[in-house]
């Protein structure tokens, strides 16, 4: 269920989600958007969405779903100890090296609510995506 949620209780129903987000051709990142919701009395409320980096922070490096034949989990010794540093992770190489999913750090605005808040984007998004303009052959995991 997706619903506004009020500090008093009350609970808000949205019957309905259309996003309208803007992705990175390059590198599938989120750039920003919006989420235009359609509450359970038909009403639209429009959720803005700004993403507060360049990058965010690539999970792949972390191991999650592997990296350069490690994945996360997998025990190396007792007191093994690593860590990566990559200059760029807008490049089309680095972005494949470490996959798509990322923690994106957004600001969120509610124009109805006259809210603003913090969130963790976490997109994954693959194959031919005509209203974001992306393309299957551009596609990578």
């Amino acid at each position: 269920m997706s619903a506004v949620e009020h500090p008093d209780g009350r609970v808000e129903r949205i019957a309905d989600i259309v996003p309208d987000l803007d992705y990175d051709p390059a590198n599938r990142r989120l750039r920003g958007g919006q989420l235009d919701c359609t509450m359970a009395d038909g009403s639209v409320r429009v959720i803005t969405l700004e993403a507060m980096s360049e990058t965010g922070f690539h999970l792949g490096a972390g191991l999650y779903f592997g990296f350069e034949g490690n994945y996360h989990g997998d025990w190396r010794g007792k007191r093994h100890a690593d860590g990566e540093r990559i200059d760029d992770c807008t490049t089309f190489e680095n972005t494949r090296r470490l996959h798509q999913i990322r923690d994106t750090v957004i600001r969120i605005h509610d124009p109805v609510g006259g809210g603003s808040g913090w969130g963790n984007w976490q997109p994954i998004i693959i194959g031919d995506h005509r209203r974001s303009g992306l393309k299957a052959a551009d596609s990578f995991w």
